[in-house]
């Protein structure tokens, strides 16, 4: 999926799309203005999947809770990162969550998930990150074996 940088330049496969300048002046600085707030919004999404992963070990039943638990957190998290600003939290929590679905739970990958969305969140990396963030991603895809470009073109 292509990444515009504002409205005004998206199309559509098929055709250009032209869209009112004052509406779409009023939603651009909307997301503007709920952009502000996003990094307590994923840092609560952080949270819950750490609760999640604390149950991990629990047993069969708890531990499909947990996963589940995880996962929806993730997925939060990955749907929200791009549109404010944060397209690395869309990868990595992208990479969770494509990770969590495989039924994969090794407590250290998923630290490692936790941990590296702690750290763009706690060094505010918006953006894709630069050379640092590109590591952090593809080191994440390769350890949990997730195609990169699967886990792209998921994204929204």
């Amino acid at each position: 999926m292509a990444n515009y940088g504002t409205m005004r330049e998206a199309k559509s496969e098929t055709q250009d799309i032209t869209l009112d300048p004052v509406l779409l002046a009023g939603a651009e600085a909307a997301v503007r203005r709920l952009s502000r707030d996003y990094i307590q919004w994923v840092s609560a999404d952080i949270a819950r999947i750490e609760q999640g992963f604390s149950r991990l070990g629990t047993g069969p039943e708890q531990d499909a809770q947990a996963i589940s638990a995880m996962f929806a957190a993730a997925h939060d998290a990955k749907g929200q990162g791009s549109t404010f600003g944060y397209p690395l939290v869309t990868r990595i929590a992208g990479s969770l969550c494509k990770y969590l679905k495989q039924k994969k739970n090794s407590p250290d990958m998923i630290a490692a998930h936790i941990d590296a969305l702690k750290a763009v969140v706690a060094h505010r990396l918006a953006g894709d990150g630069g050379a640092v963030g590109e590591r952090i991603a593809a080191g994440l895809e390769a350890a949990t074996g997730c195609d990169p470009a699967a886990i792209r073109d998921d994204l929204p």
